[in-house]
Formats: structure tokens, sequence, C-alpha cells
């Protein structure tokens, strides 16, 4: 299991690669309408990169994903999850974690290359 923290201010976010997934399967998460918009490739995963704003990895997939998790504080740090339905495996998908709109963290499963 790989750990990633972040702390801003105050606050100390940690998360891990599962619990990214977990977050991933509430199709009727915060701002959810359980259906995505777009669906990603392993092609398309593979050029998201960590510092990428939400705009170019909504370029890179042909659309937005679904927001499943999102969180404020008061030292100014906006954090979303957006998971894409994946091309390949039928519960194919991709979880890219944004702070202030930018790339952090990124993880897939059943995307076939």
């Amino acid at each position: 299991m790989v750990w990633r923290g972040l702390a801003v201010g105050c606050v100390l976010v940690i998360t891990t690669v599962a619990t990214l997934m977990l977050l991933s399967r509430d199709s009727d998460g915060p701002g959810g309408s359980g259906v995505n918009a777009a669906t990603i490739s392993r092609a398309e995963f593979d050029q998201i990169q960590a510092g990428m704003s939400y705009d170019e990895v909504v370029a890179i997939v042909g659309g937005p994903g679904e927001l499943t998790a999102e969180t404020t504080n008061l030292a100014g740090y906006h954090g979303e999850t957006y998971t894409f339905d994946g091309e390949g495996a039928e519960e194919a998908e991709a979880v890219i974690q944004f702070s202030n709109r930018t790339a952090m963290e990124k993880a897939q499963v059943g995307l076939e290359p």
C-alpha cells in the first residue's frame, strides 16, 4: 500500500490508492449524477501528468468526469476527486485527484493497454 500525504495549512490529507478506488465506487457521491460524461482509455490515462490543470485533463479525455469527492478548508485548499468510466474491462475506471484544479494523483483499474 502506498501512502500519500499533502499538508495544506493546518490540515493534513492522507490518501491511498485503495481509498481513491473506494471513493470512485460511490456513483452518487457529492455532485455526482451516477453517469460519467466521458470514457478514458489507457493511452489517455498515460498522458495525464501531475501538475496538469483540470481543463487539460478534460481536453485529453474528451469530456468531464464525475465529481465523486470534494473538500474545502479555510486555508484556501480545494480538493476534488473525479472518476472517469474506463475503456476496457467491464468495471474499468480512472480516478484523478486535484488540488486547486491541478492534478496531483491518479489511479486506474481495468484500463487495457
